[in-house]
């Protein structure tokens, strides 16, 4: 009961994480200025398709990360740690595209 317990936890830590990733590799575009800032409207429209397309990302690694609790190889890591790894590259390549 424990180990399902902690395994519980582990996927939920992760996705929790996950969701924070989104927004710190907006900051980090942003910061190393795949973003520009020279106009807030547009600043805001390009956030919220990010947030859009990140956030659809997201939802899909997570029900895949669920897999996790299920599967008994080592695909059970990778498919745990999709929520961590898919969004913020999907992301990151989304926005260096748009901001062009």
């Amino acid at each position: 009961m424990t180990r399902l317990l902690s395994q519980v936890l582990l996927l939920v830590l992760v996705n929790y994480v996950s969701i924070f990733l989104i927004f710190i590799m907006f900051e980090l575009s942003i910061r190393f200025g795949l973003v520009s800032m020279e106009s807030i409207d547009t600043a805001a429209d390009l956030f919220k398709l990010y947030s859009l397309h990140a956030y659809t990302t997201f939802f899909i690694c997570a029900l895949f990360s669920l897999s996790f609790l299920f599967l008994k190889s080592y695909w059970r890591y990778v498919f745990l740690l999709a929520p961590l790894v898919v969004p913020p590259a999907y992301g990151l390549f989304f926005l260096m595209h748009q901001s062009v």
